[in-house]
This record gives structure tokens, sequence and C-alpha cells, in this order.
């Protein structure tokens, strides 16, 4: 026999008659709301809890797969990154070479234009001195 709304309407009218409103209540609440058959038993949530547990599992195992492959992404990319700087750094330091070989070449010639210079200013002031000790030995003996 299958129980529908119908059946369970007149077996409330029924225990409504024979018990009271309240008590006819308080037992049909207690009853369940589908049949006998339809009511899961331990049997039935061990295998959903079965299922579960496998399908978690399976996500836990996705999970990690995909996590690996995010850290193995990311290794690589972290590697790029890496040779990039250093290639970068290579060129820095390479033009910071060329630049203080220049300026090495500017100072080594800033410093031989003043030599040249010293050595210039040096000759004027001897041959002025050696000229004017001349003029001067020369009117000295003319006045003399």
């Amino acid at each position: 026999m299958t129980v529908d709304d119908r059946t369970r309407l007149n077996l409330h009218r029924k225990l409504e008659a024979v018990l009271g409103p309240e008590e006819a209540n308080t037992l049909m609440a207690h009853l369940p709301p589908v049949t006998w058959q339809d009511v899961a038993t331990t049997k039935d949530l061990g295998t959903v809890e079965m299922s579960i547990r496998s399908e978690l599992d399976v996500f836990r195992a996705d999970v990690r797969s995909e996590f690996a492959d995010v850290r193995a992404e990311m290794r690589a990319g972290f590697a790029d990154v890496r040779a990039e700087m250093r290639a970068g750094f290579a060129d820095v330091r390479a033009e910071f070479a060329d630049v203080r070989g220049e300026m090495r070449a500017g100072f080594a010639e800033v410093r031989g234009e003043t030599h040249r210079a010293i050595v210039e200013q040096t000759r004027w002031i001897i041959g002025f001195i050696c000229a004017w000790s001349a003029v001067v030995v020369t009117v000295a003996r003319l006045i003399l």
C-alpha cells in the first residue's frame, strides 16, 4: 500500500476522532513525511559517505596536481626573470666598464694637457726671468 497525502489526511482525521486534535497532531508530527522505503538507512548513508570521500580524494589529488603545476610554472617564470636580470646586470656592468674606461682616458688626457701647460708655463717663466736678467745685466753694465 502506498501512502500519499490523501491516506495521511484520512489517518489524521481518524486519530483526531479517537485521540483528540492535539494528540493527533503530535503523533502525525512523529511520522516520517514519506514512505519507509524513502527513508535513508545507515547503509545508504555509508554508501553516500564513501562516495563523498572518494570524490574528495579525487578533488584533493586534482588540487595537488594543480598546485604542482602552478609551482612549476612559477619556478620557470622566476628562472626566466633571474636570467633576464643577470643579462641586464651584465649589460649595465659592461656599460659602467665602458664609462670607467672613457673616464680614465679623459682623466689621462686632462693630466697630459695639464702637464704640457705646466711645462710650457715653466719654460715661459724661465725664459722671462732669463730675458729680464739679461736686461738688468745690460743696464747695470751701461750704468757702471
